[in-house]
C-alpha cells in the first residue's frame, strides 16, 4: 500500500537532512538530523525541492536597474531643484510624475517577478526593454522640457 505523498515528501526531507548541514531559510537553525518537516526553532513548515542550479536572471535585473535608473534621475533632480529652491511647477510636475511613473512600474516588477521568470526569454527581455524604455522616455520629456 502506497502511503500519503505528505508522509513521503517529510520522509525524502529526513533522509536528505540526515548527514547534512542545512539551515532553516528563516531563522538559519541548523537542520542536521531533522525527525520531522517543520524548523524546531521557528516552526516553519519545509519542503525538499528541485531548483536551477543557474537561473536565468539577466533579463530580469536588467528592467530592474532600468526602472530604478529612471526612479534615481527623476528624484535626484526633483530634490535638487527643491534644495536650490529654483522649483518650476512645469518641471517639478514632470519629475514627479516621472518619479510616480517609475516607482509604480517598479512595484508592478517586483510584485509580477514570479509570473515575469516563467515567460520566454524573449518576452522576459521585452520586459526589460519596456523598463529602460519608460526611464528613457522621462528623461527626454525633462530635457525637452529644460531647453
Amino acid at each position: 500500500m502506497n502511503e500519503p505523498l505528505a508522509t513521503s515528501e517529510a520522509a525524502a526531507l529526513q533522509v536528505y537532512l540526515h548527514e547534512r548541514d542545512v539551515t532553516c531559510p528563516r531563522c538559519q537553525y541548523n537542520l542536521r538530523n531533522l525527525t520531522g518537516d517543520r524548523c524546531p526553532e521557528c516552526g516553519d513548515g519545509l519542503i525538499l525541492r528541485v531548483n536551477l542550479a543557474e537561473p536565468k536572471m539577466a533579463a530580469y535585473f536588467t528592467g530592474l536597474v532600468g526602472l530604478a535608473a529612471g526612479f534615481g534621475f527623476n528624484g535626484l533632480f526633483f530634490m535638487l531643484i527643491f534644495v536650490l529652491g529654483d522649483i518650476e511647477p512645469g518641471l517639478a510636475s514632470i519629475l514627479l510624475g516621472g518619479a510616480l511613473a517609475t516607482s509604480i512600474a517598479m512595484a508592478v516588477y517586483l510584485n509580477g517577478r514570479i509570473y515575469l521568470r516563467r515567460q520566454p526569454m524573449s518576452r522576459q527581455w521585452l520586459s526589460a526593454f519596456a523598463a529602460w524604455a519608460l526611464t528613457a522616455a522621462t528623461v527626454i520629456i525633462f530635457v525637452k522640457h529644460v531647453r
